[in-house]
């Protein structure tokens, strides 16, 4: 079976490997009391019930953002509540650089035929274009450079406003940065309530929640967040953050913890500097990273972009 969206290949005994843990995985779900249904499962049950009995009424057509992170199982699915099926009007809206989820699928594999159909938007109204220029930075480095042309594409984008360039703070320690951070976050300016904290694991979102709480701040976690205006700083994953967009944006701990794993793993560094892609690109305004000791691999390639200050 082809791995669309892979990089690194895998050897037969990884495969049967792999496989036997899927099987495994699988049997244990069935076989649970009541039985366990992941997210993927349920799809292709829901697309076995309607192949079963197939609706009465189908939509006259369907509009899916955030299209990259969408599954295979997901479009067949809704490909199966369309009139017309394959045929019929379905429009994907997506961004393959701020893909968050690993692995791959070709449209053309559902039936679905792209070609002299599809155009790509170059038009960005939200950041401005420093901001932009350190994302694309990013983008690029992870496309060619490093990782060849399955990477995080390169689509050239125009902007339509102009600000500050992303500012890069180096500290000598952990200490010092939060202290730096608790600086930041003035409770008299009148943006807090518009700036975002992110960071890229649950448990580091809850650990900078407690330092903005103990420098007396509201802290908002992005698990609460609707998207609607609220007081308190908005702290959260990379990947919740993923939809969302911040006047100020704050990206802490960017050392060589991040990628965690190993950094021979194509998979693994493409996926985590994608989340570092959407998190950057979450900030309509202002962008600030930081970091302790030696910088995070991907702050590399943005070096050109961004001020970098020894704090």
């Amino acid at each position: 079976m082809t791995r669309h969206g892979r990089r690194m290949a895998m050897n037969t005994d990884d495969r049967r490997a792999s496989w036997t843990i899927y099987e495994t995985y699988m049997a244990m779900c069935r076989e649970a009391v009541p039985p366990i249904v992941d997210h993927e499962t349920l799809l292709r049950l829901a697309s076995r019930s309607l192949e079963a009995a197939p609706p009465s009424h189908r939509y006259d057509a369907i509009v899916v953002d955030e299209a990259q992170d969408i599954t295979e199982a997901g479009v067949r699915f809704l490909i199966q509540l369309l009139e017309g099926g394959t045929a019929g009007r379905l429009l994907l809206v997506g961004d393959g650089g701020q893909r968050i989820y690993p692995g791959g699928y070709r449209l053309a594999d559902l039936g679905l035929d792209v070609r002299g159909r599809s155009s790509v938007l170059r038009l960005c109204y939200r950041s401005t274009d420093e901001i932009m220029s350190a994302v694309g930075s990013l983008g690029r480095w992870l496309s060619l450079e490093e990782y060849g042309e399955d990477g995080l594409g390169q689509v050239e984008v125009s902007t339509l406003r102009v600000g500050a360039k992303p500012q890069l703070r180096r500290f000598a320690s952990p200490e010092a940065e939060m202290i730096w951070l608790a600086e930041v976050l003035d409770p008299d300016d009148p943006d807090l309530d518009a700036t975002a904290v992110l960071a890229p694991t649950n448990a580091k979102v809850e650990a900078l929640a407690r330092r903005v709480r103990d420098a007396g701040l509201g802290a908002v976690l992005l698990t609460d967040y609707t998207g609607r205006a609220m007081p308190g700083v908005k702290v959260g994953t990379y990947n919740r953050a993923k939809g969302l967009e911040f006047k100020r944006v704050i990206l802490p701990g960017l050392d060589t913890s991040m990628p965690w794993g190993r950094q021979e793993d194509i998979d693994n560094v493409l996926l985590q500097g994608g989340q570092l892609y959407v998190a950057m690109s979450r900030a309509r305004d202002e962008l600030l990273l930081s970091h302790t000791g030696e910088p995070s691999l991907y702050l590399e390639p943005l070096a050109p972009t961004i001020d970098a200050v020894d704090a």
